[in-house]
């Protein structure tokens, strides 16, 4: 059997495609070097962001071509959002398009984006869920969602 082409691994295989297929579905995927294959647009959304993406954080292709995974056409939306989105087949309304170009514009845009709104500190954030039982009760003290009070209790360790 070891003569056998169908246990050769990578490169030694007949069906090898370099690293890359594109999946039944459509979606482009990448050989990383945990030895499995990643979706190409998250790959190219981290990369652009210089960070994984969070629990909750998905891509979304804008056109609905899912192998058209240009920078211009991706969009980090929340997990939430996205099935909404695909659910009602609502359009997005301008202020959540800003919010989403903002995202891709990187960190030096951040600061305008509701998940980054200089007001919510770490120790704002320690102070609000010290005085409500629940987190959606401190987040809406802070004046953020949920998930974005959830991102920055992460991204601060908390």
């Amino acid at each position: 059997m070891s003569g056998d082409s169908r246990f050769k691994p990578g490169p030694s295989h007949p069906n090898w495609g370099g690293g890359f297929y594109t999946s039944s579905d459509g979606y482009k995927k990448v050989l990383v070097d945990t030895g499995r294959y990643v979706s190409e647009h998250i790959l190219i959304m981290e990369w652009y962001l210089g960070r994984n993406l969070c629990r909750g954080e998905c891509v979304h292709h804008c056109n609905g071509i899912v192998d058209d995974n240009r920078l211009a056409n991706l969009e980090l939306m929340l997990l939430s959002e996205h099935t909404s989105l695909h659910i009602t087949g609502s359009k997005q309304s301008d202020e959540r398009k800003m919010q989403s170009s903002l995202m891709r514009q990187g960190t030096n845009k951040k600061e305008k984006h509701q998940q980054w709104k200089s007001s919510v500190t770490k120790e704002r954030i320690l102070d609000c869920l010290s005085k409500h039982r629940f987190k959606k009760d401190a987040a809406r003290e802070l004046g953020v969602c949920s998930d974005t009070l959830r991102f920055r209790i992460k991204h601060y360790n908390i």
